[in-house]
């Protein structure tokens, strides 16, 4: 009686609490941050009456478990949500560790048997050399043979020395791959173990009831940062600002199918606000004052220097498509296939960021023109996750080849993202980016961008490009020259009401009626009311500027020093039609009284009294030439000297 009551009582148990029970869920949408992205699944199940665990299987292990949120549709509740990592031990592949063995076994006996021959040479090198030992007294001495005799043991020598140098280097080289084989097989006795995810919720139903469940999760490996492609028909035509997305993600799970949203923020920039105490003043206080950047270098290239870097593993091996960011911006780009990249900087550029599946992130400071970056392996994302798409193996000599799958679009820089849509489009050209319909939502603290197809992205840490929006931008075109720094002059389009796009820092690929002019960096951060971007050189405007001699000059009045500078620009425009140019040149200004600064002349020119420089605008007829000057005193105390060329 009593084992009929324990029994009876087990099965209300296991009929009201239910036992385990998987869950099959899908990505169906996501959104990308520019750090991050947050990931949402979804599920049917049909829930019986009770209480009951639902186990939704093969999460990524790298989810921050405080983001995961559960929500469902149904006559049910939901009790509680956990989250918990499973490690699965896997055995080696028996047939790759057979033929391992084998392998070692004839490397093995091979360097036995060229040892051995080995041996031999060196008995025979040994006997050789006891018959130099020839007594000149002793009886029958002939010194013909014993010259003959010398010559022979010389070349039999250099004959068997050569063989056993080629033995010896055929021993080297297997000995080294047969370290490599009983590396594997070193690998190969250590179980590993592969990380899985799982969310468990905790259900109750009071009838079987059909639930549909949306799971959602933030992940920190998957990202995007904008590019742009600046394309003006003609100094006559609004420019045309081909605004694009760069989406990689290694999260570990593949995004098949999915709807795509980009988002502005950055999660991970933290959401807590600055506390700003009070600023107290002592006497004789060391400063540091920031340094400012001239008008002088908005065109000529000297304010956005560039970098240019190699990402390569522990052992010098070439990582392509690693992402490189610089830190604090949305500026950044992947490395080719050899590893390589190049950055233009902006002015607070500091440091750079690099990542890469199945290696640790690094921040490495911008110390040069040339990074050389090397990242460690993360073992746990090695042993946890199979790179789709993209593998890493060794050839026959250990060397390692990157190998690509064949349908993937592969482009110099980045990929093209495909969506659903585009695989039916038989005449799709896959290093062209594909023109989507996005709709773009402005929060209070973001801009979203949702894309309306559906998209396939792979983990594979590969940087796939999408175009978010072509716009019209209505830009006033003017050249610009600051001939003191650069002779060059400069076509720049000056963009208002510029911020109603939201842009954000990138680079730019600039084209000019038609041609690939170069790249440059569209920089929105610092920008005023207008954004000034430039287009590349003119070379049919020529500008000179030099030095009136008779006017350079230095006297002494009193206990005074004066020196004295005039210069000249002239302008030739060679174009077929009228230019509106800028000229940008200097006053000194004086950081100390006894030094006072004189500005004598400046052919109309606007001054701009806190940095000195002297604004010009022209309006050139085609064909015809113009010409201003600006001149100035400087007067210190004598005996010291003033630097002024």
């Amino acid at each position: 009686m009593k084992r009929t009551i324990f029994i009876l009582l087990v099965f209300f148990n296991a009929s009201l609490f239910g036992a385990e029970k998987n869950v099959k869920s899908t990505i169906n949408e996501v959104v990308v941050f520019l750090n991050g992205a947050q990931v949402t699944r979804t599920a049917n199940y049909t829930i019986p009456s009770g209480t009951h665990e639902l186990i939704f299987k093969d999460v990524t292990p790298l989810l921050k478990k405080e983001s995961i949120q559960v929500t469902g549709e149904g006559n049910f509740t939901i009790l509680s949500v956990n989250h918990q990592i499973s490690y699965d031990k896997q055995e080696p592949p028996k047939e790759e560790v057979a033929k391992l063995e084998r392998q070692k076994k004839e490397m093995e006996d091979k360097i036995d048997d060229l040892n051995l021959k080995l041996s031999v040479l060196n008995e025979e090198e040994a006997l050789i050399s006891n018959l130099k030992q020839i007594n000149p007294n002793q009886k029958d001495f002939n010194i013909t043979l014993v010259k003959e005799a010398r010559l022979l043991i010389h070349a039999q020598m250099n004959e068997i020395r050569s063989e056993k140098k080629k033995l010896g280097k055929e021993v080297s080289s297997i000995t080294e791959s047969l370290n490599l084989v009983k590396q594997k097989l070193s690998a190969f006795s250590i179980k590993k173990s592969t990380a899985s995810s799982d969310i468990v919720v905790k259900v109750s139903a009071k009838s079987t009831v059909n639930a549909s469940f949306k799971v959602s999760y933030y992940v920190n490996s998957a990202r995007w940062f904008p590019s742009y492609d600046l394309r003006v028909k003609n100094v006559e035509s609004p420019m045309t600002v081909d605004y694009k997305a760069n989406i990689s993600q290694q999260t570990g799970e593949d995004w098949d199918g999915i709807k795509l949203t980009l988002s502005t923020n950055d999660p991970n920039e933290g959401s807590q606000k600055p506390k700003l105490n009070a600023w107290r003043l002592y006497l004789n206080q060391n400063t540091v004052q920031r340094p400012q950047v001239s008008n002088n270098t908005r065109y000529t290239g000297t304010q956005y220097g560039s970098v240019t870097g190699m990402v390569s593993d522990e052992y010098g091996e070439p990582l392509p498509f690693a992402n490189v960011l610089i830190v604090g911006t949305t500026v950044g780009t992947t490395t080719d296939f050899e590893g390589k990249f190049s950055l233009k900087l902006p002015p607070s550029a500091s440091a750079v960021q690099v990542n890469y599946i199945g290696y640790k992130s690094i921040t490495y400071p911008i110390n040069g023109s040339f990074l050389n970056l090397v990242l460690e392996e993360n073992q746990v994302e090695l042993e946890a996750f199979e790179v789709a798409n993209f593998s890493i193996k060794n050839d026959k000599r250990g060397e390692r080849k990157y190998e690509a799958n064949a349908s993937s679009s592969i482009t110099m820089e980045s990929y093209d993202i495909v969506s659903e849509k585009s695989k039916r489009q038989k005449k799709y050209s896959p290093t062209k980016s594909i023109p989507v319909q996005v709709s773009k939502t402005e929060n209070v603290v973001s801009v979203e961008f949702k894309l309306e197809e559906k998209y396939n992205i792979p983990s594979d840490a590969k940087s796939y490009t999408v175009n978010i929006e072509e716009i019209n931008v209505p830009a006033y075109y003017q050249y610009y020259t600051a001939p003191k720094l650069d002779k060059g002059v400069f076509l720049t389009a000056l963009l208002t009401n510029w911020d109603e796009y939201n842009f954000l820092e990138g680079q730019a690929n600039v084209f000019f009626e038609g041609t690939y002019i170069g790249t440059n960096l569209l920089d929105v951060r610092f920008a005023s009311d207008t954004l000034d971007v430039s287009l590349g050189r003119d070379k049919s405007i020529v500008v000179e500027r030099k030095t009136l001699k008779e006017f350079k000059k230095k006297e002494f009045i009193g206990s005074e020093a004066i020196d004295v500078r005039k210069y000249e620009i002239l302008v030739k425009n060679n174009k077929k039609q009228q230019i509106n140019l800028m000229i940008e040149d200097q006053f000194p200004v004086s950081s100390d009284q006894r030094i006072e600064v004189k500005q004598e002349e400046k052919s109309g020119g606007k001054v701009d009294d806190n940095t000195g420089i002297i604004t010009w605008v022209l309006k050139t007829n085609a064909g015809k030439s113009d010409k201003v000057d600006f001149k100035y005193s400087v007067k210190y105390p004598k005996g010291n000297m003033v630097y002024l060329d």
